[in-house]
């Protein structure tokens, strides 16, 4: 069995269209890099023909792994799934249509010490409408009242974790599990250039952002309230696989 130094996840759904873009540009990347590293993807469901792409272009490839999900559980889900089939101590998070050079993740991987759990990338140079700027800035102030979170930028998905630090934070679907788990971990943030970023419509609404509010508010109070780094686990995400290649 191959030792890898680093797992690139990457959850995917209904991206067919950039993903030939995105694949060629993760070649690049490993190339420049003598890591070790393996890469898997993770079909959230996908109705369109990522799956196809997915599997035409790992034929090949023994470091490239397709876990397809039987249904759309969601981002958190899919994230959970790739961190318990990682087999690397390190894990690369982005998105399947990044908007930044795929190369990027080994200059937050070698921030990864012994003492840091997280490295986040706080995004620069954006071209999102002005709504997405405005919801970010909102959580992210949140975060950093209530939580003490101190980043910038906590949506981004580029990041690089210490595996146990995912299968922790992703192991409970709650938000209030989400932000417990981030205030127990010591977490460091870098700019990335994202330049190749192209508008697109926010997926943030004030409902969402006020649900957002409250779990803050729950994760704040439980922290207190009981003196634990932690919640307690209610509940244990679960997924249905259909393939894994």
């Amino acid at each position: 069995m191959k030792q890898y130094e680093l797992t690139l996840l990457i959850p995917i759904l209904n991206d067919e269209r950039s993903l030939p873009d995105t694949l060629r540009r993760i070649d690049e990347a490993l190339l420049s890099s003598d890591l070790k590293v393996e890469v898997v993807f993770v079909d959230d469901g996908s109705t369109d023909a990522s799956f196809e792409v997915l599997r035409s272009y790992c034929k090949w490839k023994d470091y490239v792994h397709i876990i397809k999900l039987a249904k759309n559980f969601g981002l958190h889900t899919a994230l959970c799934a790739g961190f318990e089939h990682a087999s690397s101590p390190i894990v690369a998070t982005m998105e399947g249509h990044p908007e930044h050079n795929v190369s990027d993740i080994f200059r937050l991987y070698s921030l990864m010490g012994s003492n840091v759990d997280i490295v986040f990338a706080r995004r620069f140079n954006r071209r999102d409408a002005w709504w997405r700027f405005l919801a970010s800035r909102i959580i992210n102030s949140l975060l950093k009242f209530i939580c003490g979170i101190k980043v910038h930028d906590i949506n981004c998905l580029l990041k690089v974790w210490r595996r146990e630090a995912g299968l922790l934070t992703f192991a409970d679907p709650s938000y209030a599990h989400f932000f417990a788990s981030l205030c127990s971990m010591q977490l460091i943030e870098i700019d990335v250039d994202f330049s190749l970023s192209r508008q697109a419509r926010s997926s943030f609404s004030f409902g969402r952002l006020f649900y957002i509010a409250v779990e803050l508010l729950k994760t704040a109070a439980m922290l207190r309230l009981q003196g634990m780094p932690l919640p307690s686990q209610q509940r244990k995400t679960k997924y249905e696989i259909a393939v894994i290649l």
